[in-house]
């Protein structure tokens, strides 16, 4: 399977304001454009190793391991407060 990075990049690191690592917080991901449909995301370019869904970020906002996506998917990517359900409801 031919994977590639995310859109934010092959380690994303996400952040609630300027210096402020979102810790705890998770990403989901969907077969576009629904949110009923969980699609995998893979660990690095291989495409071997899907990540769980819901990817909970580290305590400096990083995705513990990395986020590619597969070539010609589409993907609905939420990023949730540490405290949501699966699925999300805010």
């Amino acid at each position: 399977m031919a994977v590639t990075p995310s859109a934010f990049g092959p380690k994303p690191q996400f952040f609630l304001a300027p210096g402020v690592p979102a810790s705890g917080y998770k990403l989901f991901s969907y077969v576009s454009p629904s949110v009923g449909t969980k699609q995998n995301t893979y660990t690095d370019y291989t495409g071997m190793t899907a990540n769980p869904n819901p990817i909970v970020l580290d305590s400096n906002g990083y995705t513990p391991d990395g986020y590619f996506f597969t070539i010609g998917e589409t993907y609905t990517v939420l990023f949730t407060i540490p405290t949501d359900t699966d699925p999300p409801t805010s």
